[in-house]
């Protein structure tokens, strides 16, 4: 039995991210390194494409993945989240560990890599759009979950996101995400496509990443509507 993480080195990868405050996934069957090899999309493989599909599965009594569908693709059109979801049956998780416990009966997100990254990419400070109006929900602003809020439920994101010449990031994906059920995640990413949250100023004494890819990290306070009684 082993924990997934993102690995350096390999074919592929798979990470999964989980509800604030849980460890990392723990599963008795995953995909083998032949396995996930025999998966990468044969012409992508060729041109020397990385990428990445996130998939959206619920967790059934057993440990086993349902109701699978791809939630982000990256690059698109190359296959990638085709083959992310024929691995699906080869997963099955530890339902006496308490994550298993704590996932049974729920949707989580399970990022599968073609092509991982060696090492995780250097952080980088997020500049976002004045708030105005919605100063209280600063950074998100319009982009905070209503669910989230009407739960008082707070959140961690973190996306590896490559950066324009103009600062807009782009190609986006999930590295990390708590509060992941209720909508965080995708909420960074929106704010990242609709340009709410941009590349702030390089840091100082860090080199600039072959790839352009940084890591940019967005906290959410926990918050309540004010008319929800609580």
């Amino acid at each position: 039995m082993r924990a997934i993480q993102i690995l350096g080195g390999g074919v592929a990868a798979c990470a999964f991210g989980f509800a604030a405050g849980s460890a990392h996934a723990q599963w008795i069957r995953s995909p083998t390194s032949d396995e996930l090899a025999a998966a990468y999309p044969a012409a992508a493989k060729a041109d020397g494409v990385i990428g990445r599909a996130d998939l959206s599965c619920v967790v059934t009594n057993d440990g086993s993945l349902e109701a699978c569908k791809i939630a982000l693709e990256t690059p698109a059109d190359r296959g990638f989240g085709a083959a992310a979801l024929s691995l699906t049956p080869l997963f099955k998780m530890d339902m006496a560990s308490p994550t298993g416990a704590a996932a049974k009966g729920k949707r989580l997100r399970l990022p599968v890599r073609f092509g991982v990254r060696t090492r995780a990419p250097p952080l980088r400070a997020a500049k976002f759009k004045d708030p105005g109006s919605y100063a209280w929900l600063a950074p998100a602003g319009p982009y905070w979950p209503d669910r989230a809020l009407r739960m008082g439920r707070g959140g961690f994101v973190q996306v590896d996101c490559a950066v324009g010449d103009d600062e807009r990031l782009k190609d986006c994906e999930v590295a990390h995400a708590e509060g992941e059920d209720v909508g965080f995640a995708d909420s960074v990413l929106k704010m990242a496509q609709q340009r709410w949250m941009t590349a702030g100023p390089l840091p100082p004494n860090v080199a600039i990443p072959a790839d352009g890819v940084w890591r940019f990290e967005v906290a959410f306070d926990a918050k309540a509507h004010p008319w929800v009684k609580r």
